[in-house]
C-alpha cells in the first residue's frame, strides 16, 4: 500500500470523516497562492483531495488488513461499555470517543450503543450515530476482506447480533 513516503495511486485508504476511498491521482494545485501536491481520493460518488503534507495530521490511513479486522470483531463481541442515560452527557461522551475516528474507537461506540439498544430503545440521535458507524466500517470490512459492501453489512450484523 504505502511506499513509506506516503500513497500511491491505486491504493486504498480511509478517510476519517467519508470513510473508504481510492488513490486515483496526486496532483498539485495552486490555492491561495500556494502550490501543494494532493492525494485525489475518489469515495465512489465524490472526489475529495487531501493535501499530502495534512494527510497524516487528517488522518488519512490505509485500510486496516483482514488479520486486523479480527480485533474489530473482538471489540464488537466485547461486554459493552454503560453510556451516560441523559441525552446530553451521552453524545458529548460519544463525541469525545470519536475524536480520532479510528477503527478502534468506532467499533467501541458501535458494541456500546448495541448494548444499549438491547436492554432500551435508542433514540434518534443514538440511532444517527449507529448508521453513520456502520457505513464506515462497513466499508472498510468489504476492502478489507475482498468482498461487498452487503456481504459485509451482513457479517458485521452477525457479528452485533452474536452469532
Amino acid at each position: 500500500m504505502s511506499n513509506g513516503r506516503g500513497f500511491r495511486v491505486g491504493d486504498s485508504v480511509v478517510h476519517p470523516f467519508h470513510g473508504v476511498g481510492e488513490v486515483v491521482a496526486i496532483e498539485q494545485k495552486l490555492l491561495d497562492g500556494e502550490r501543494n501536491t494532493y492525494y485525489v481520493v475518489s469515495l465512489g460518488n465524490q472526489t475529495i483531495w487531501v493535501p499530502i503534507k495534512k494527510a497524516s495530521g487528517i488522518g488519512l490511513r490505509p485500510v486496516v488488513s483482514k488479520r486486523k479486522l479480527g480485533d474489530v470483531i473482538k471489540i464488537l463481541r466485547s461486554k459493552a461499555d454503560p453510556l451516560a442515560d441523559d441525552l446530553r452527557a451521552r453524545q458529548q461522551q460519544i463525541a469525545a470517543r470519536l475524536t480520532d475516528r479510528s477503527l478502534k474507537s468506532l467499533s467501541e461506540v458501535l458494541r456500546d450503543l448495541n448494548g444499549r439498544g438491547a436492554s432500551s430503545k435508542l433514540n434518534e440521535s443514538d440511532l444517527n450515530t449507529v448508521r453513520r458507524v456502520k457505513v464506515l466500517l462497513v466499508g472498510e470490512w468489504a476492502v478489507a476482506c475482498n468482498i461487498s459492501r452487503e456481504e459485509a453489512q451482513q457479517q458485521l450484523d452477525a457479528v452485533l447480533r452474536g452469532a
